[in-house]
């Protein structure tokens, strides 16, 4: 996992001449004509991006006491905003800025320790080391990359492609596609409807609650954390669950199913309702729990 390719050091870069420098107060608007995405570089602070029914780009707050400043530029249709920092130094309090764009703007956004809530944007993209990363009411793809972060969504309707190595992943209302995986992050999945999931972690815990539907597909798999599946209120579905090499497997459902237990692990094969839905969950060495 690479973090931080130089993905702003652009060659042909155009100044838009509204710097600011450290301990001042933002308070910026900028116009965001033939401007279809936005690249936001915050190193540490806690950073508040809103999407809107307004056609510029507003910025508001402080920036961190060592900041060089807050550079804007702009490559072809994408405007990049940085909060420049010493390569030598780490800030202490971070900057503090709210930025309010239109809600169809796809963003970039990269930092190391920066608290980041975004509501309501368009197609995002995160790359970040720690800090955390809170995002609500979007329309549109999301693509979060993290080391440390623990992630929270809420209320997209769009695909998420989420990656954590040790920070947790919540994961609420989310009506498309899902892709999530930590390598010692907990990941917890509540949905009222199930669509497409995949799921999975190293050391981790996966724990997951929803309706199963006729189209729905569940895939979770795990090395030593144990797997929690919360289905009674689903529909049908055909269920594959396989614990490996001392994996156990507790069956909490009305109806037992085939098992089979060797020296390899243990298998679940069951059917609930139509058979419809799809889930498979495997483990190596820890638990599958399914009610």
């Amino acid at each position: 996992m690479i973090f931080f390719k130089k993905t702003w050091w652009f060659s042909s870069l155009i100044l838009l001449g509204v710097n600011t420098y450290a301990r001042e107060k933002v308070q910026k608007s900028i116009d965001l004509e033939n401007i279809h995405r936005v690249h936001f570089i915050n190193i540490r602070g806690a950073v508040k991006l809103t999407g809107s029914e307004q056609t510029n780009l507003s910025i508001e707050g402080t920036l961190d006491d060592n900041a060089l400043g807050l550079r804007t530029s702009q490559n072809k249709e994408v405007l990049i905003i940085e909060v420049e920092m010493p390569q030598h130094l780490m800030p202490v309090s971070g900057s503090k800025l709210e930025l309010k764009l239109p809600q169809s703007m796809g963003v970039r956004i990269e930092g190391v320790s920066t608290e980041w809530q975004l509501d309501n944007l368009g197609a995002t993209q995160i790359q970040s080391v720690t800090g955390s990363v809170l995002l609500k009411n979007g329309q549109n793809d999301v693509d979060i990359e993290v080391v440390n972060a623990p992630i929270q969504i809420e209320g997209i309707q769009g695909n998420l492609n989420l990656h954590s190595m040790n920070g947790n992943i919540q994961i609420h209302g989310v009506s498309g596609d899902i892709d999530a995986n930590t390598i010692d992050g907990k990941i917890i999945l509540k949905q009222q409807k199930i669509n497409q999931v995949r799921l999975s972690t190293v050391n981790g815990v996966i724990d997951v609650s929803g309706s199963m539907s006729h189209e729905s597909s569940l895939i979770l798999s795990s090395v030593d954390g144990d797997l929690y599946l919360n289905l009674e209120k689903s529909d049908g579905y055909q269920c594959q669950l396989n614990a490996l090499y001392g994996g156990k497997i507790d069956n909490q459902l009305p109806v037992s199913g085939e098992t089979t237990v060797s020296a390899g692990g243990a298998k679940l094969s069951l059917a609930v309702g139509d058979g419809q839905g799809k889930i498979e969950a495997t483990t190596i060495s820890g638990t599958i729990h399914i009610k």
